[in-house]
């Protein structure tokens, strides 16, 4: 009776004390003058949002993407906008009317795909200068983890494509081969990260410079996963 009380003074806007989630306690008193208060927490109703499969499923596919890809480039146009895509997705009632409508830019027009450089694939302009596989594509970024290894942490281009051309059919029923592969990363620092890194000696020396950027060429065993993802560690064995 209580419950349903509070539940009517909050549809009224009324109840002084809002709270996402509620619980119930039971308090024990023993007789005895020197016994323990127990406080028994009892389980609270669940409060089950109403929401379908399909679209929990495409919410948390894009959610999905838009971390990853904001983790590797965190200030993308394109990790802008598909933040507020997401934030979108999730305030409609049917997310499946943005179905195929494409991302947009900050000047209005939609992201397009073009051939990477190295004609292995299309990818978007905000991975071109990213670390990548040579014979990929699969762009992301390199991190230091000891002395003598880096790591490499990527998205596949063609995932990256789908997200921003926002075809949900492809996006939720994309899945690629997992497996484990010797692979050959360019990786690719701004100057003042390549200096502030401390690289063993050997490798600031094979180091190639191009405007403000040094590249490396480093082998190392990459795991893909179905969902797109591509990371491995990369020992510090310069790649002639």
């Amino acid at each position: 009776m209580k419950k349903a009380n509070i539940a009517k003074l909050e549809t009224e806007n009324t109840y002084p004390y809002p709270a996402n989630l509620r619980y119930g306690t039971i308090t024990v008193l023993d007789s005895r003058k020197n016994s323990t208060v127990k406080c028994i927490m009892v389980d609270p109703e669940p409060e089950y949002e109403k929401i379908s499969p399909q679209k929990l499923r495409l919410i948390n596919r894009m959610r999905f993407l838009r971390d990853w890809i904001s983790f590797i480039s965190p200030r993308s146009q394109m990790a802008s906008s598909l933040s507020t895509r997401v934030a979108d997705l999730e305030a409609l009632s049917n997310p499946f009317e943005l179905d195929n409508v494409p991302l947009l830019k900050g000047t209005g027009e939609p992201f397009e795909p073009i051939l990477s450089p190295s004609g292995t694939g299309y990818t978007l302009s905000f991975l071109l200068g990213k670390s990548h596989v040579t014979d990929g594509p699969s762009s992301g970024i390199v991190v230091k983890i000891s002395d003598d290894s880096l790591f490499f942490l990527a998205i596949r281009d063609e995932i990256a494509v789908l997200a921003a051309q926002q075809d949900f059919k492809r996006i939720l029923s994309y899945k690629t081969q997992t497996d484990i592969i010797n692979k050959t990363v360019n990786c690719i620092f701004h100057k003042n990260r390549f200096e502030r890194i401390m690289l063993p000696g050997s490798i600031i020396e094979s180091a190639k410079k191009s405007g403000a950027y040094f590249s490396l060429l480093i082998d190392g065993e990459l795991f893909y996963n179905r969902d797109g993802l591509v990371f491995g560690s990369l020992p510090m064995e310069v790649k002639e």
